[in-house]
């Protein structure tokens, strides 16, 4: 995953890259990342889903979406309380694209 960009992270660990991102919302509890993801986040996406679902440990994590600059500096990130994947969509799943993840967390602060 390239350094530019929008990346969440989940547990510490960066999950998913968007080359770009169109909308960032927050709407009752709902984060919502649109843009050309690639790379393995369908896969990384759907383990955090499949984990939330079966109400595993690991289906509720802290995490973040961070916005890095094209040397990697941290321009913004917004962190976020006990979230889960509520919904994920992808055009191309045979290249392993998101096109959008929705997150439903317990709470959202701008760092």
């Amino acid at each position: 995953m390239g350094n530019a960009g929008v990346h969440l992270e989940v547990g510490g660990k960066r999950i998913a890259s968007f080359e770009s991102v169109s909308g960032l919302s927050e709407d009752h509890k709902v984060l919502t990342l649109k843009g050309s993801g690639g790379g393995d986040v369908r896969s990384s996406v759907r383990q955090w889903a499949e984990a939330a679902e079966a109400k595993s440990p690991d289906g509720r994590r802290d995490g973040a979406v961070v916005t890095l600059d094209a040397q990697g500096d941290e321009l913004a990130r917004w962190n976020f309380v006990n979230g889960w994947p509520k919904s994920w969509s992808a055009s191309d799943l045979e290249a392993g694209t998101v096109d959008e993840v929705q997150i439903t967390h317990e709470g959202i602060t701008k760092a």
